[in-house]
């Protein structure tokens, strides 16, 4: 299974993830491209891919594509 709530990120694609910051800026900027999520929590670490969505997102001067994958801080 994907992500689930309790989930800690741990790192992504080899990288550590020090806060919620860090692992939103890895996944907008990847729209598209499968991510090696290693995450922690009460049964123990394990691994998934997650595959950021594409998505267009409106700036001052046009649009940018950005990733999402639909998981919030809470």
């Amino acid at each position: 299974a994907g992500l689930r709530s309790g989930d800690r990120i741990v790192s992504v694609n080899s990288a550590p993830v020090a806060s919620w910051g860090d692992f939103h800026e890895i996944v907008s900027s990847s729209p598209g491209a499968p991510l090696t999520v290693v995450v922690e929590n009460e049964s123990g670490m394990r691994t998934v891919t997650v595959t950021p969505r594409s998505v267009e997102r409106p700036t001052p001067t046009g649009v940018e594509r950005v990733g999402v994958i639909g998981v919030s801080l809470g």
